[in-house]
């Protein structure tokens, strides 16, 4: 066979298996070797780089080009592939901009992906766990909540102290040894216990180191349960795919991969199938009340979570349980008589449920307070832009007080005798309250924000001076107006607070990742965000289900993590899939019945709405609708068949209609609720129900 040495070819990988390890491989070149068997094809050499250190084997169904050394055809020669593999091919598809012409990569497939671009930095991926190292942050990501970081060794046996738990609870122990809850503290058989000076000192001197010395300002490490489950493109797909009229030419073939990141947390058996949780309430936010029957939420599964809800029922706030519709909740935890701290020391939580009705739970550090610090200190800041507003009147100093820019020996001022507010009574603080579709994503100091468009919120007012909360006592902190409070990033470094009112964010990275769980919301709902800032103080005394009787709220997920799972019992695949339907379907069919949902309705309108709410309710009519959304009767209208049933095994089925049958009959007696039953999986050891509420 005549092979011209001046040309290229085209081949096809179809043997690397070299015996002799030298990276050659057996590849059909295409009108050269087409017809010969696999083994009688010459091994094809690689070409290598300048120092013959860099070793890439090409995998089987591989499109490589090909040369013959001085034409002989027993020499062959691969030298490139002609194809990107397909995991790279997808990912520069996604890249626009900057990000694409700053993109290189070294390794990119299913298995491994090195590689650097503007916003992404340097990643270095293996089987999803992954080192990111960026401008301002050295990240190491783990998969998910069952991969572990081992420092020092393999086999490292100590666990790492999660610091702001511990300092948490450390602060109340604290406390109470200085008498914050009543004391003196008790001693031997109840006999009270005087604290010396000196060891007053040491616990003041505790309260004054925990964060200039005790919490790291540049290490973090993710809570508990708190791994987020990594995702990335992973196309297991071997070789290309390649058109050829050759009969043996070889095509891309799938690996089996076994790596990818999994539901779950450290305590669960990998394997196990995790169980959604049911559905409560489902308002849409609508009034300052919330909703006036919010009726059983199941646990999240996290019991600092079950507790922000429990207290939130008890003080009459919504809490949304459709798909994707965003909890947004702040725990403050300094009140009114303590000092001012401008670490980022409260909580934001973030939880929804997701298209499987599973509670998805986060939480990031903010600072829902002002943050306190010297005008002197302001000045640095603000680099000098304040001094030609502190000599306007709307923001004079108060009587015998100095701006530190025109004092010779440089004395500072409290900040809040020159915040921007004087003129408004005093510092602002938001005050604790559930605001109802307040929030909107927007921008905010060029970066993305929550921000209330004149909308009206709540505020306390701090006209004192001194680092000491003390609220204006001639405030009426009920009145509601237009007060700007939004939710921001905080300043660079996420250590200092210098917001004055506002809820900020410690770190760039947690602000955008939680805007990024918000647009799920956004996409469904519109840009309309409920942002509820609850007290510590406030918080019920126990997490729901939580035998072990009072605890510290400390923003630790449980030992069950931040989502719920069976734990009595494992259901086979095919049940599991059904009863997630199961639910899904009266999770739908609860909706429609608050008229929440105009999913599957023609005219835009809910699906009851002409049939509910008069005098003459139509009860026949709704059972009718419902029947046929589940395909059960048909009469060629708009919404036959959309919810059917043919995903559920037969035990379902047959429960779902004995259940349907009863819904039917307290429709059609006007009953206030319904308790639907889901079918026999366990959660928690409990058999659970959701509760619709039919109002007819």
């Amino acid at each position: 066979m005549f092979v011209d040495k001046s040309r290229t070819y085209i081949g096809i990988v179809e043997n690397n298996e070299d015996p002799k390890k030298l990276g050659r491989c057996r590849v059909r070149v295409i009108d050269i070797f087409d017809d010969i068997p696999v083994d009688d094809i010459p091994w094809a050499s690689p070409w290598k780089d300048l120092n013959g250190n860099a070793f890439n084997l090409p995998e089987k169904g591989k499109v490589v080009t090909v040369i013959f050394d001085s034409g002989n055809i027993y020499k062959p020669e691969y030298i490139y592939a002609d194809h990107f593999n397909v995991n790279l091919e997808k990912k520069l598809s996604t890249l626009s901009g900057t990000n694409y012409t700053s993109m290189k990569a070294l390794i990119f497939d299913h298995k491994t992906q090195i590689y650097v671009n503007d916003e992404e930095g340097l990643k270095l991926d293996h089987k999803f766990n992954m080192l990111n190292i960026t401008k301002d942050s050295i990240d190491i990501n783990l998969k998910d909540n069952f991969a572990k970081v081992n420092i020092g060794s393999a086999i490292s046996n100590q666990q790492a102290i999660l610091g702001n738990h511990f300092l948490d609870w450390f602060d109340e122990f604290i406390q109470n040894l200085l008498g914050a809850n009543g004391g003196p503290f008790l001693g031997n058989l109840g006999a009270p216990v005087v604290a010396n000076p000196e060891f007053i000192d040491v616990c003041q001197k505790y309260i004054a180191l925990k964060v200039p010395k005790f919490l790291s300002h540049h290490v973090n490490i993710v809570d508990n349960e708190y791994v987020e489950k990594l995702d990335r493109v992973n196309d297991p797909k071997l070789g290309d795919n390649y058109k050829s009229t050759s009969k043996n030419t070889t095509m891309g073939q799938a690996e089996k991969v076994d790596y990818t990141p999994v539901e779950g947390n450290s305590s669960d058996t990998p394997a196990d199938i995790q169980t959604p949780n049911s559905s409560g309430d489902g308002g849409s936010g609508t009034s300052d009340a919330g909703s006036k029957d919010p009726g059983p939420i199941e646990p999240t599964g996290n019991l600092d979570v079950d507790r922000i809800i429990e207290t939130m029922q008890k003080l009459g706030y919504t809490v949304f349980e459709r798909p994707y519709e965003c909890n947004i909740v702040g725990i403050r935890m300094r009140t009114e008589g303590m000092k001012y701290s401008n670490a980022h020391e409260d909580q934001l939580w973030l939880f929804y449920k997701d298209e499987s009705y599973k509670w998805q739970v986060y939480w990031y550090k903010i600072s829902t307070m002002p943050g306190y610090f010297k005008a002197k200190e302001a000045l640095v800041w603000s680099d000098k832009k304040l001094v030609k507003k502190l000599k306007t009147p709307n923001y004079a100093l108060k009587k015998g007080e100095s701006w530190t820019g025109n004092t010779p020996n440089g004395e500072s001022i409290d900040c809040k005798a020159t915040s921007i507010y004087q003129g408004r009574g005093g510092m602002g603080i938001l005050r604790e309250a559930q605001y109802l579709n307040v929030y909107s994503i927007g921008v905010h100091s060029g970066a993305t924000a929550m921000v209330t468009k004149g909308r009206k919120q709540k505020a306390y007012r701090d006209k004192e001076t001194g680092d000491t909360i003390k609220y204006t006592k001639d405030w009426d902190s009920n009145k509601a107006y237009d007060a700007g409070m939004y939710i921001h990033k905080g300043y660079p470094g996420g250590v200092s607070n210098w917001s004055e009112g506002c809820q900020v964010f410690a770190d760039g990275k947690s602000l955008n990742d939680f805007f990024d769980k918000c647009r799920q919301h956004e996409k469904r709902y519109g840009n309309n965000f409920t942002y509820t800032l609850i007290n510590k103080k406030d918080l019920v005394s126990e997490a729901v289900g939580n035998s072990g009787g009072s605890r510290p709220f400390s923003g630790a997920p449980s030992q069950g993590g931040g989502s719920s799972q069976a734990t009595n019992q494992v259901a086979s695949p095919e049940s599991q899939a059904s009863y997630n339907e199961y639910r899904k379907i009266v999770e739908e069919i609860k909706i429609i019945y608050k008229l929440a949902d105009k999913t599957y309705t023609d005219n835009g309108n809910p699906l009851f709405e002409d049939l509910k709410g008069t005098f003459g309710d139509d009860t026949t009519k709704a059972n009718e609708r419902i029947r046929e959304l589940l395909g059960l009767k048909s009469s060629g209208s708009f919404w036959y068949n959309k919810l059917p049933l043919n995903k559920l095994i037969a035990d379902h089925v047959a429960l779902f209609q004995n259940q349907l049958s009863l819904l039917a009959t307290s429709t059609t007696n006007k009953n206030n609720s319904f308790d639907f039953n889901l079918p026999a999986v366990q959660v928690g050891g409990q058999s659970l129900k959701i509760n619709i509420n039919t109002d007819f």
